[in-house]
Parts: structure tokens; sequence; C-alpha cells
């Protein structure tokens, strides 16, 4: 393995202080700080939007940023148990639709054979759907 000092992304780390202070990073020390840059180093993304805007009458400009793509770096546990309650939020919504969209199918159905549990109670879907 090259030595970290021969990364040219350390070595613009370690310009950027006193002689003094970069002179003293060990090894060891540069290691962790190479691997730090690394992780921030961004590779092509699917989606990568970047917009500038300056609008009349505002002395500063705005931006905006979309970035989508596989997260390749490690989440920390906020992140991870944020993760989790999306998935979970998602994965109940998908299930109530699936729920809702299955009795309404068999609701249907029911309608469809003629089957009236309530003689005088119904929704009239069966009816609205007939008279199409």
């Amino acid at each position: 393995m090259d030595h970290p000092n021969s990364d040219p992304a350390v070595q613009r780390f370690l310009q950027s202080m006193p002689a003094s202070a970069a002179n003293s990073f060990s090894t060891e020390q540069l290691l962790g700080i190479q691997q730090a840059i690394a992780g921030r180093q961004g590779g092509k993304l699917p989606v990568d939007l970047r917009l500038t805007l300056k609008l009349p009458l505002i002395p500063s400009s705005l931006f905006i940023v979309l970035l989508a793509g596989r997260n390749q770096r490690r989440l920390s546990p906020r992140e991870q148990a944020a993760s989790a309650m999306a998935f979970l939020f998602v994965a109940a919504m998908a299930l109530t639709v699936a729920v809702s969209v299955g009795l309404l199918l068999l609701y249907i159905a029911k309608s469809a054979v003629g089957i009236n549990i309530f003689s005088e109670q119904s929704l009239g879907l069966w009816d609205w759907l007939n008279s199409w």
C-alpha cells in the first residue's frame, strides 16, 4: 500500500495547514485522514441535479441540489433507526392499500354472486359498476 502522503487529496489537506502541524501526523493518523477523505469523495450518481437560481430583487442566489443513488457509506445508528422507521411506514402503507383493495374486490365478488348479508344495507358499489 502506498504511503498516505502520496495521495493528492491528503497532500492538499496537509498543505492547507502550517508545516509544523502537517509534519506532526503519524502514518496511522495519515491513513485515518486518507480513509476519511476517501469516504467523502462521491462517485457518479444516477441522479445528480444541481441548479443555481438568481432571482431578481434578491441580492443572493439560491441553489438546489438533488442527489440520488446507492448509498455506499455506513449509516450512523440514528440514520439506521430513521431508515427502519421509513421502511416500516412504507410497508404499513403498502399493506393497508393491499388489504383495502383485497376487501373491495371481495365485496364486489360477494355482490356479483348475489350474497346479501344485511337485507336493507348496501354500499351501492355493485349497482354503480353495473351502470357503466
